[in-house]
Protein backbone atom coordinates (compact mmCIF):
# COMPACT_ATOMS: atom_id res chain seq x y z
CA UNK A 1 0.00 0.00 0.00
CA UNK A 2 1.09 3.34 -0.63
CA UNK A 3 -0.46 6.63 0.97
CA UNK A 4 -1.29 9.21 -2.30
CA UNK A 5 -2.81 12.31 -0.47
CA UNK A 6 -3.14 13.61 3.06
CA UNK A 7 -5.52 16.61 3.88
CA UNK A 8 -6.38 17.59 7.30
CA UNK A 9 -9.87 19.58 7.64
CA UNK A 10 -11.49 21.19 10.20
CA UNK A 11 -14.72 20.21 11.40
CA UNK A 12 -17.96 21.51 12.58
CA UNK A 13 -16.79 21.10 15.95
CA UNK A 14 -13.88 23.59 16.80
CA UNK A 15 -11.85 21.02 19.06
CA UNK A 16 -12.17 18.77 15.71
CA UNK A 17 -10.16 17.85 12.90
CA UNK A 18 -11.01 15.42 10.20
CA UNK A 19 -8.08 13.36 8.64
CA UNK A 20 -8.54 12.67 5.19
CA UNK A 21 -5.90 9.63 4.17
CA UNK A 22 -5.93 8.02 -0.22
CA UNK A 23 -4.27 4.92 -0.37
CA UNK A 24 -3.56 2.81 -3.02
CA UNK A 25 -3.17 -0.72 -3.10
CA UNK A 26 -0.11 -0.94 -5.63
CA UNK A 27 0.10 -5.06 -4.67
CA UNK A 28 -0.30 -7.91 -7.26
CA UNK A 29 -3.72 -8.75 -5.13
CA UNK A 30 -5.92 -7.21 -2.04
CA UNK A 31 -4.78 -7.76 2.04
CA UNK A 32 -6.05 -11.24 2.88
CA UNK A 33 -6.06 -10.62 6.68
CA UNK A 34 -7.93 -8.11 8.38
CA UNK A 35 -6.01 -5.26 9.57
CA UNK A 36 -5.67 -1.47 11.13
CA UNK A 37 -5.26 1.93 9.58
CA UNK A 38 -4.17 3.83 12.61
CA UNK A 39 -3.63 7.28 12.88
CA UNK A 40 -0.84 8.17 15.38
CA UNK A 41 -1.33 12.17 16.83
CA UNK A 42 2.19 12.90 18.82
CA UNK A 43 1.27 16.02 20.85
CA UNK A 44 3.39 18.37 22.51
CA UNK A 45 3.46 17.46 25.56
CA UNK A 46 4.50 14.15 24.64
CA UNK A 47 1.17 12.19 25.33
CA UNK A 48 0.04 9.83 21.92
CA UNK A 49 -2.94 9.11 20.84
CA UNK A 50 -3.99 6.23 18.13
CA UNK A 51 -7.21 6.90 15.99
CA UNK A 52 -8.10 3.93 13.78
CA UNK A 53 -9.69 4.56 10.41
CA UNK A 54 -13.01 2.95 9.75
CA UNK A 55 -12.13 1.27 6.92
CA UNK A 56 -11.57 -2.62 5.89
CA UNK A 57 -8.63 -2.12 3.65
CA UNK A 58 -9.43 -6.07 2.69
CA UNK A 59 -11.69 -4.37 -0.01
CA UNK A 60 -9.06 -2.11 -1.86
CA UNK A 61 -8.33 -4.46 -4.81
CA UNK A 62 -4.94 -4.12 -6.77
CA UNK A 63 -4.53 -1.07 -8.38
CA UNK A 64 -7.38 0.39 -6.57
CA UNK A 65 -7.45 3.96 -4.57
CA UNK A 66 -9.51 4.26 -1.39
CA UNK A 67 -9.74 7.51 0.55
CA UNK A 68 -10.01 6.89 4.87
CA UNK A 69 -11.36 9.93 6.94
CA UNK A 70 -10.82 9.98 11.15
CA UNK A 71 -11.85 12.78 13.51
CA UNK A 72 -8.20 14.11 15.42
CA UNK A 73 -7.63 16.75 17.99
CA UNK A 74 -7.37 20.16 17.33
CA UNK A 75 -4.45 20.26 18.63
CA UNK A 76 -0.41 21.06 17.98
CA UNK A 77 0.89 17.97 17.48
CA UNK A 78 2.87 15.41 14.88
CA UNK A 79 1.35 12.45 12.82
CA UNK A 80 2.13 9.39 11.67
CA UNK A 81 0.53 6.38 10.25
CA UNK A 82 0.82 3.17 10.52
CA UNK A 83 -0.76 -0.87 9.58
CA UNK A 84 -1.69 -3.18 12.30
CA UNK A 85 -2.63 -6.89 11.98
CA UNK A 86 -5.69 -7.45 13.66
CA UNK A 87 -5.22 -11.29 14.60
CA UNK A 88 -1.40 -10.64 15.86
CA UNK A 89 -0.93 -6.95 16.45
CA UNK A 90 2.28 -7.40 13.93
CA UNK A 91 3.11 -4.05 12.27
CA UNK A 92 2.63 -4.05 8.28
CA UNK A 93 4.62 -1.52 6.04
CA UNK A 94 3.62 1.27 3.71
CA UNK A 95 5.45 1.49 0.50
CA UNK A 96 5.97 4.94 1.02
CA UNK A 97 9.63 5.86 3.12
CA UNK A 98 8.70 5.20 6.72
CA UNK A 99 10.26 6.26 9.68
CA UNK A 100 11.62 4.94 13.35
CA UNK A 101 9.40 1.90 13.62
CA UNK A 102 7.63 1.64 10.55
CA UNK A 103 5.40 4.64 10.40
CA UNK A 104 4.97 7.02 7.64
CA UNK A 105 5.32 10.57 8.95
CA UNK A 106 2.48 12.63 7.65
CA UNK A 107 3.15 16.03 8.51
CA UNK A 108 2.14 18.72 11.84
CA UNK A 109 -0.51 20.20 13.18
CA UNK A 110 0.97 23.91 14.13
CA UNK A 111 -1.68 26.08 14.39
CA UNK A 112 -5.39 25.47 15.09
CA UNK A 113 -7.81 27.81 15.65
Amino acid sequence: FVIRNVEVVPEKKEEQLKAELTIENTGFACCYQEAEVVLEQVFVSGERKHIAFAADIRSIGSGETKKLTCSMEAAESELYISIYRKADGRRMYFANRSVEEGRVHLGKVTKVG
